[in-house]
């Protein structure tokens, strides 16, 4: 198990993604901010910290083997949403009770 970036070197504002970059992102979207020197994530240090970055990105791709992929799909093109009860249109059947 890898240990954890150094406190003061953190990856963009998008997570350990945002330093690696994202899968299919280009390679020149790489950031990696110093928050202890640079709170408001100027000055990009990816460049000058290529070990780190290297290992955020390998911690990234072994997590990701890992996760779970989504349960949802994209819609058929025909899907329609169903009418809810109490939304206009929408037709329910009249609620009995203890019968």
């Amino acid at each position: 198990d890898e240990p954890d970036a150094p406190a003061d070197a953190a990856p963009a504002a998008g997570g350990a993604a945002g330093a690696a970059g994202t899968p299919g992102a280009a390679a020149d979207k790489i950031e990696l901010f110093d928050l202890k020197a640079d709170p408001g994530e100027k000055a990009n240090v990816a460049a000058k910290e290529p070990d780190v970055v290297k290992r955020l990105r390998a911690r990234y791709d072994g997590l990701a083997k890992e996760a779970v992929p989504p349960k949802n799909r994209p819609k058929a093109k025909d899907f329609k949403v169903p009418a809810v009860w109490g939304e206009a249109g929408a037709v329910a059947a009249p609620l009995t009770y203890g019968k």
